[in-house]
């Protein structure tokens, strides 16, 4: 029941019941902030008066905790009067909610049959049923392709079924060796499900495309990314990992290690600047981080600009605060040549507007950079994507930094408010608006 669960709520996680589990199997925290306790029993037959003191003696415990919410997990479904006496808990216990019971938890299973594996694969039904599967891999293919077809999703189906933690694709590359791809089913907050690689890495030292891939190996480690492990490099390691997949038995030909990339949610807002080294900016680009991965000692931020044909690539070191930008560029197949022009060159056409700067601050994102809060009133056509530009001056009226942020969707007549930070740490005393732009 405890991968049920978990399966079900991505953010439960297991309580560790081996100095006692204070009345919780498992609990979350919602979206809303509230705690949700999950309390799991394996009775069966009826909730007789000996396991309703056990219930009421957890809920004794998990008050402790302050819950706001408390469901019971147990293959019973409730007769009258278990009914009548559940719900009565409520006057003691306000934060009792549901009770679970063998039609729900029925319901639930039959969607995630690699759970009911996993938790009855010594039962005699399950055994008997493989060992036909088992015979009828050694037939031949009396019906040819369709026989294959009907084996391959059969085989398909009891791969998925080896282990509740990951899901199982194979494919043949073009060397005709097996390629297994294991993909985690759900987020692994207590490291039951970790496939670990143990042993150490070996590289030839006198191979130049040896030593390439042990640079790309130590990267991936500290910044996250991409890297292929040859045999050769992996002699001396084992596999291991969850019951079920035995990986212990593998002899390891070769490892791909990658990182997962995550959603940035809400996307970084950046720009890339163009300036003369005097300080002096000549054009900028707004860009939006949309995805990352991570390693020990920082990680890789992955955006575009508005149009997509501008990729950046940003790797960031939290050790030395440093950071090294890549830019590749791929015009999209069905663009017009004009929209993969000098992306830098994207806002065109002056706004007729007016324009006040109201305040110039701290950041609220990092105090270490300036803000200025600009108000633009669109006194011309309506621009559905425009820019402001902003120059940032410090304390001697000494030019140090510019700042580049967009609005959407400004009619003629209406007034739009734009916080524009500068792209330089530093304090400025003044801020001047240079331009306001529209795509």
């Amino acid at each position: 029941m405890t991968l049920l669960v978990m399966r079900l709520r991505e953010r439960a996680q297991p309580v560790d019941g081996a100095g006692g589990d204070g009345g919780r199997d498992l609990f979350e925290y919602t979206d809303d902030d509230k705690l949700v306790v999950y309390e799991a029993k394996s009775f069966t037959g009826r909730m007789t008066p000996g396991r309703r003191r056990q219930v009421r003696k957890s809920l004794v415990s998990v008050a402790r905790h302050q819950p706001d919410h408390w469901d019971l997990l147990v293959p019973i479904d409730p007769n009258p009067a278990e009914q009548a006496w559940f719900d009565g808990l409520r006057g003691e216990f306000e934060f009792v909610r549901h009770w679970r019971g063998r039609i729900w938890l029925d319901e639930k299973c039959a969607a995630h049959p690699d759970l009911v594996r996993y938790a009855l694969q010594e039962s005699a039904d399950y055994i008997l049923e493989r060992i036909a599967q088992a015979r009828a891999e050694r037939d031949v293919l009396h019906c040819g392709i369709s026989d294959y077809l009907e084996r391959a999703r059969a085989l398909h189906g009891r791969v998925q079924e080896i282990s509740p933690h990951y899901a199982v694709q194979t494919l043949l590359d073009a060397d005709g060796r097996t390629v297994v791809h294991l993909s985690p089913r759900g987020p692994d907050p207590d490291g039951q499900g970790a496939i670990r690689l143990t042993g150490p890495v070996r590289f030839a030292g006198h191979d130049g495309q040896e030593a390439r891939r042990r640079q790309r190996f130590e990267e991936v480690m500290r910044f996250g990314g991409e890297v292929e492990l040859s045999a050769d490099n992996l002699a001396e390691a084992t596999l291991s990992g969850p019951a079920g997949l035995g990986l212990e038995r593998i002899a390891v030909g070769g490892v791909r290690i990658s990182s997962a990339r995550q959603e940035v949610t809400p996307p970084l807002q950046g720009q890339v600047a163009v300036q003369l080294s005097s300080g002096v900016p000549l054009a900028s680009l707004p860009v939006r981080f949309t995805q990352r991965v991570s390693g020990s000692d920082g990680g890789i931020l992955y955006g575009s600009d508005m149009t997509g044909v501008m990729r950046v690539r940003l790797r960031y070191s939290h050790g030395d605060r440093s950071a090294q930008l890549k830019f590749t560029f791929q015009p999209p197949e069905a663009a017009m040549p004009l929209m993969v022009s000098d992306g830098l060159g994207q806002y065109e056409t002056e706004v007729d507007t007016d324009v006040n700067v109201v305040d110039v601050m701290r950041s609220d994102s990092d105090p270490a950079y300036a803000m200025a809060v600009v108000k633009v009133k669109n006194r011309g056509e309506e621009c559905p994507v425009g820019a402001v530009t902003v120059l940032f001056y410090d304390a001697q009226g000494t030019f140090y930094s510019e700042g580049v942020n967009h609005f959407m969707e400004l009619g003629r007549g209406d007034t739009v408010t734009v916080n524009v930070e500068a792209i330089s740490e530093g304090k400025a005393k003044r801020a001047e608006v240079v331009e306001v732009s529209c795509q």
